[in-house]
């Protein structure tokens, strides 16, 4: 790790001189040390300290120039002026070499002529970082935008080293990005020093707005379609519940009817053997009433059998009376006359 690099970071160690750099790096032009102590409300004996020891850690480039404009004979010393060096400083521990390999991604798309892959892909990358407000948005890249007028200008380029090698796919690439985070309110417009990009202040904000609508009406079709389904799934589970409530009470209803059904077999076979016992014991009467009443039929067929003997013995008697007699007519002389009694 060279030492310039530790010796140039540990300059800003100090919070009054980190604060001085800062001062004078987002200035953009020349700034003298009477207006560094004027701005920070320091003395200008340790504004031109701290200026000075920040120009010999590298941090700071020193030129001098008359202010005002004048010139000639009475115009006074030349002021010495202090502006931000263009030469990057860094430190990765461990080492880190990513320069190298974002030159040869750049060399890469060149000669393939995929730059439109790339960009697709920057705006992608931007578009992860839609919703939040856009000056925001740009220091936290490290553009360091600063208003003129409608635009917000970009005093740095993040990309700077690999855009001067090549500017076509890394420009390109940077005003992609953008384009994804900022919406249509980036485009470009370069100039000598700064980045090549220009973002307008109320086409980002108003983007950036919309987007927010757009992310809050999302959340809350979200959310009341959460609720609705919900609510959907409380009725299925309603339903379910109904429907095995429905089916608890025509189980419960068929259990009841079985059991209804199972006594009235049972009562109904209780009822046939007592109806098979009670038509078991009238036909055992039946059979002894027939039995008494056959006795009595053959009882009362003696009886008439008897009388009836007797009537054919006491009508035989009769007839035999009656023979007798007519013999006894029959045997009366010949030419004897009817005395009108018998003919």
């Amino acid at each position: 790790m060279p030492d310039e690099e530790i010796d140039a970071l540990a300059a800003l160690a100090d919070p009054r001189r980190r604060a001085v750099y800062e001062h004078v790096a987002a200035a953009g032009d020349a700034v003298s040390r009477d207006q560094v102590a004027g701005a920070l409300g320091i003395g200008r004996t340790l504004a031109a300290h701290h200026l000075d020891k920040l120009a010999e850690a590298g941090l700071l480039d020193v030129a001098f120039a008359r202010l005002g404009g004048r010139s000639g004979p009475g115009a006074g010393r030349p002021s010495k002026l202090y502006r931000r060096s263009a030469a990057e400083h860094s430190v990765s521990l461990p080492p880190r070499g990513y320069r190298v390999l974002a030159e040869v991604f750049a060399e890469a798309v060149s000669e393939a002529g995929v730059e439109p892959a790339l960009y697709a892909a920057a705006e992608r990358t931007g578009a992860r970082l839609k919703g939040q407000d856009a000056e925001a948005t740009l220091r936290g890249l490290g553009y360091e935008p600063y208003a003129e007028g409608d635009v917000w200008r970009l005093r740095n380029c993040p990309f700077d080293a690999v855009a001067r090698t090549h500017p076509g796919a890394v420009c390109g690439a940077n005003l992609a990005l953008l384009r994804g985070a900022l919406g249509s309110g980036a485009r470009i417009d370069p100039r000598p020093d700064g980045c090549c990009v220009v973002v307008d202040r109320f086409v980002a904000g108003a983007d950036a707005h919309d987007d927010a609508q757009g992310d809050q009406l999302g959340a809350g079709d979200g959310a009341r379609g959460d609720k609705l389904r919900a609510d959907a799934h409380d009725d299925a589970q309603g339903d379910q519940l109904g429907a095995g409530a429905g089916d608890d009470a025509r189980g419960a209803q068929l259990r009841a009817d079985a059991y209804d059904d199972v006594r009235g077999d049972q009562l109904g076979l209780g009822d046939d053997a007592r109806g098979d016992e009670s038509g078991a014991g009238d036909g055992a009467r039946g059979d002894r009433l027939r039995a008494e009443a056959a006795e009595a039929a053959e009882a009362v067929g003696a009886a008439e059998a008897a009388e009836a003997v007797e009537a054919a013995e006491a009508a035989g008697g009769v007839q035999g009376e009656a023979s007798s007699a007519g013999g006894v007519r029959d045997r009366r002389p010949a030419g004897t006359k009817n005395n009108g009694n018998l003919s």
